[in-house]
């Protein structure tokens, strides 16, 4: 999978499939018109009204679709922490931080100092998050540890 929203330059490079299933909705056009308003969401708010929107027009959301809110939400979790890269390499969950500028150093180093936490950081901005979750649950979660170090821009 590649996901790729408009504006914000972040490339989804996890492994997961989140596609609209036919039997939720049978049209291709309409569905394609979800899969670009869906690319167009800038805020967890927008999230959950296309969602409420989706339900009320085609009823409640299939477990396929849970998939595709939960990489919605990584792709705006992403924005936030300012990644350009988030992808699925070799096992391992890799992170490329487009603004540098905004982590903070220390808290970094301390984290890649704990081998708990599993984090490397790698030449070009490139971070390894860790294992490669199984799940986009476990992805967002992961996403979580950057709260420690990177300084989040406004939703």
């Amino acid at each position: 999978d590649a996901a790729r929203p408009s504006g914000d330059e972040i490339k989804l490079e996890l492994g997961f499939s989140y596609l609209l299933p036919e039997s939720y909705i049978a049209s291709t056009q309409q569905r394609l018109d979800v899969y670009k308003r869906l690319a167009e969401v800038k805020s967890d708010e927008e999230a959950w009204e296309m969602r409420q929107t989706l339900e009320d027009r085609f009823g409640k959301l299939p477990v396929e679709m849970a998939t595709l809110f939960t990489m919605l939400h990584i792709r705006l979790q992403a924005s936030r922490y300012g990644l350009t890269v988030l992808e699925r390499s070799g096992g391992q969950l890799h992170a490329r931080l487009g603004h540098p500028d905004r982590v903070d150093v220390d808290r970094l180093l301390k984290l890649v100092a704990d081998p708990k936490t599993g984090i490397k950081l790698e030449p070009g901005d490139k971070l390894v998050l860790g294992p490669m979750p199984q799940t986009p649950e476990g992805v967002l979660e992961r996403l979580k540890l950057l709260d420690r170090i990177v300084n989040p821009k406004a939703a």
